[in-house]
């Protein structure tokens, strides 16, 4: 069970108003942990609360109508997953070269955006990192709590992605799912700001989008859309696109399909997770990758 937001992790948070520093006061804690207390802006003095370990820095005014939407259905959803999915051939598609990507993880400081119920937060946990992981919906980090371990170094924090809540130049990794989720390229960017200014010099973004791919092509199936169960903005990247989009902020930019399906495989015997790896280097075949995997390094100022 979780036990609390680490205290000494209280130095990776900012106000998300002022971006200045924030500072623990009350009690509630033990010599590790606050599990109940105030966080105070040093500049603004603007008051924050964490609340059985979850630091709330989330001002739900700053969200559109479509991420609203967004909001109230993973707070709707939160607690109806028994968390089969996520071993499920077509989630370790996606798992197992995200998380490839951001090796090493042993002693790195890592950010993930858009943690949810902890699907990838769990395996950075377990890989000794330490990772402070953000989340709009208080709903799913709560789903979240109930997973962690005591010994893991992991910090829960409720915030907007696209607003920067986290100190510069703190990370050595940030992860993140959820861009094909935002709803306008201002939130896009806004998001590609935080994290280029929460990396180290030498640090790594690895995030996955939404591909469109030679299959949805083919199907002419809109690059805009929602999630028919849901009504939740997706939004499907091209390749020479998400490179460019990502470019203004990375200096280095590398992106390549994965979670590739082949409707033979089965009859054949084929492992489809082994076989979606294989298939990732294969030109042509590789474009039917539902998602794209990206690697951005050398992040840009934007100052």
């Amino acid at each position: 069970m979780y036990p609390g937001y680490p205290s000494d992790l209280v130095q990776f948070l900012r106000c998300p108003l002022d971006g200045n520093a924030l500072r623990h006061t009350g009690t509630g804690q033990d010599e590790k942990h606050i599990l109940h207390g105030t966080l105070r802006c040093v500049e603004c003095r603007t008051e924050y609360a964490i609340a059985d370990g979850i630091a709330r820095l989330f001002d739900p005014t700053s969200l559109d109508s479509a991420s609203r939407h967004e909001h109230q259905r993973r707070d709707d959803g939160a607690f109806r997953d028994n968390f089969k999915w996520e071993t499920s051939a077509l989630s370790q598609m996606e798992i197992v070269p995200t998380i490839e990507s951001l090796r090493p993880l042993q002693g790195m400081s890592v950010l993930e955006l858009g943690c949810g119920k902890g699907r990838l937060t769990t395996i950075l946990a377990r890989s000794f990192a330490t990772v402070v992981a953000i989340d709009f919906s208080l709903a799913v980090l709560r789903k979240l709590a109930s997973r962690i371990e005591t010994s893991w170094r992991i910090a829960l924090v409720q915030a907007d992605c696209t607003r920067p809540a986290v100190a510069n130049r703190s990370f050595h990794r940030a992860l993140s799912t959820l861009i094909s989720n935002l709803p306008t390229r201002d939130r896009v960017q806004a998001m590609y700001r935080v994290v280029a200014d929460a990396l180290t010099s030498d640090g790594k973004f690895v995030f996955d989008a939404h591909h469109y791919s030679l299959r949805q092509r083919i199907r002419m199936i809109p690059q805009v859309g929602q999630y028919p169960d849901s009504g939740i903005y997706r939004y499907m990247y091209r390749r020479d696109e998400i490179v460019r989009e990502c470019g203004n902020y990375f200096e280095k930019v590398q992106c390549r399909p994965i979670q590739i399906t082949l409707p033979w495989a089965g009859h054949l015997g084929f492992r489809p997770v082994a076989l979606s790896r294989m298939a990732e280097n294969i030109p042509l075949l590789n474009q039917l990758g539902e998602l794209l995997l990206v690697e951005a390094e050398r992040p840009r100022s934007t100052a």
